[in-house]
C-alpha cells in the first residue's frame, strides 16, 4: 500500500466536515495517532488511503480494523528499517 498524506483541509473536504471538527471526529471514531493521522510540528496530516477505506467501510468496521492492522504491520518500525537498509545497498 502506498501512503498519501493529505492536509487537514483536504481530509475535512473528503469527509464533508469542517476542519475544526476533525480532532473530535478522530476521537469519536477511534482513529489512531501515527496510523490514521500523523502530527508534523503543528500540522496534522491524514493517511488518505485509510480515510477512504474507513469512509467506504463504515458499515463493516471489522474489515477496516483488519486493514489497519495490516497497515501497521507493513509500516512497522522494523519493516521500515529493513526497507531503508535494503534501499541503501
Amino acid at each position: 500500500m502506498d501512503i498519501t498524506l493529505i492536509s487537514t483541509k483536504a481530509a475535512a473536504e473528503l469527509l464533508n466536515l469542517h476542519p475544526n471538527s476533525l480532532p473530535r471526529f478522530r476521537e469519536q471514531h477511534g482513529w489512531l495517532a501515527n496510523v490514521h493521522y500523523v502530527k508534523v510540528g503543528r500540522k496534522t496530516l491524514y493517511v488518505q488511503e485509510l480515510l477512504l477505506h474507513w469512509l467506504v467501510n463504515q458499515d463493516n468496521l471489522n474489515l477496516h480494523w483488519q486493514v489497519v492492522e495490516d497497515f501497521r504491520r507493513q509500516f512497522s518500525r522494523e519493516n521500515f528499517k529493513r526497507s531503508f537498509l535494503k534501499s541503501r545497498k
